[in-house]
């Protein structure tokens, strides 16, 4: 491979748990190519992530704590400290499957309509100690030997032309994979999924209060802002459509519920309301869960995701991605591993 086949950038903040195992299954991953270019991007980590990582050959940047701290702002920093013609993002809670890499270059240089490409992610669920509490094998649910895709997780290979004319991750929004994607299909390239293991990651499990709470709370449903993004770029209602479709089902049930409250005043029948309401709430919900806790843990995820969706639409003013700091700490370049 030539020198600027490949740059790498993984990404993390408290990463201390995974990031030598991500680091170790980097460095494998990449042995086949010739000086592949390695930048692990610290959003001011607090525990001794950094200073783990340093004990690795890799270029190590750091964003400022009074920065804006997130994934793409990560991604962002990361492309623009990059040379590589196939640019590879990572999270530091993941590991490489050793040989992905030189399938997933092999493929998209063969394919010029093709921008990026992903494979089969496996996750492992853990507790904030590292304790595994399950696992879901092939998260995506991938069965064909290539697959189109709409958007990829933060785990995927880019080609750099293709972002150099879009445009890289907006370091100022959530959802940033799926928001690149729509503005790279937007330009007719495609983005797909080949059937082969790419990596396994290490999270905690999505489906519960304290974690829907967490990512709130962190700005990960703030899906308003990126509304507000696409408005100013025309994807305003793809985004709406392929990403906040419920949406349209809440519509749908406060319409069915006004009409249901309109027939109970005028017929007074209080069996009437009740067995609707059962009726209509058991018809909605099985088509997505088939257990009332997970019902439940459904509603109340998408009811916090629709607040922070309209609360974020009506305070986020868009600003260019390049208004976003560049001048991170360097805290050790490749060269001196």
């Amino acid at each position: 491979m030539k020198l600027d086949d490949l740059s790498v950038v993984i990404i993390g903040r408290n990463e201390e748990l995974h990031i030598e195992k991500c680091l170790q299954s980097v460095l494998r991953g990449t042995e086949a190519f010739d000086a592949p270019e390695i930048i692990y991007v610290d959003s001011a980590s607090t525990d001794r992530t950094v200073q783990k990582a340093k004990q690795y050959p890799i270029k190590i940047i750091q964003l400022r704590p009074e920065w804006k701290l997130s994934a793409p702002a990560g991604r962002y920093i990361g492309y623009h400290h990059t040379s590589g013609r196939y640019i590879f993002f990572i999270d530091g809670d993941t590991i490489l499957y050793k040989n992905w890499l030189n399938k997933a270059v092999s493929f998209i240089s063969e394919h010029p309509d093709i921008a990026g490409v992903a494979g089969v992610v496996h996750e492992v669920f853990t507790d904030s100690e590292g304790n595994i509490l399950g696992n879901c094998k092939n998260r995506y649910l991938q069965q064909n030997k290539v697959s189109e895709a709409r958007t990829f997780g933060g785990i995927a290979l880019y080609r750099r032309s293709v972002l150099e004319e879009v445009g890289s991750f907006n370091p100022h929004i959530a959802d940033e994979e799926r928001e690149l994607g729509l503005r790279i299909r937007k330009a007719g390239y495609k983005i797909v999924r080949i059937y082969s293991p790419m990596a396994i990651t290490y999270a905690y499990p999505r489906e519960t209060v304290s974690e829907i709470l967490r990512r709130a709370h962190s700005g990960f449903y703030s899906f308003g802002a990126t509304l507000r993004y696409c408005l100013k770029n025309g994807l305003f209602w793809q985004y709406l459509t392929e990403r906040l479709s419920f949406i349209f089902t809440f519509i749908f049930g406060v319409l069915v519920s006004t009409g249901i409250l309109i027939l109970f005043i005028l017929s007074n029948n209080l069996k009437i309301l009740i067995s609707l309401c059962i009726g209509i709430a058991i018809i909605l919900f099985s088509l997505k869960r088939k257990d009332i806790r997970g019902m439940f843990i459904s509603l109340f995820k998408r009811v916090l995701i629709l607040y922070k969706t309209i609360q974020t639409f009506f305070t986020t003013i868009p600003r260019p991605p390049e208004s976003y700091p560049m001048d991170v700490i360097v805290i050790k370049d490749q060269e001196q591993g």
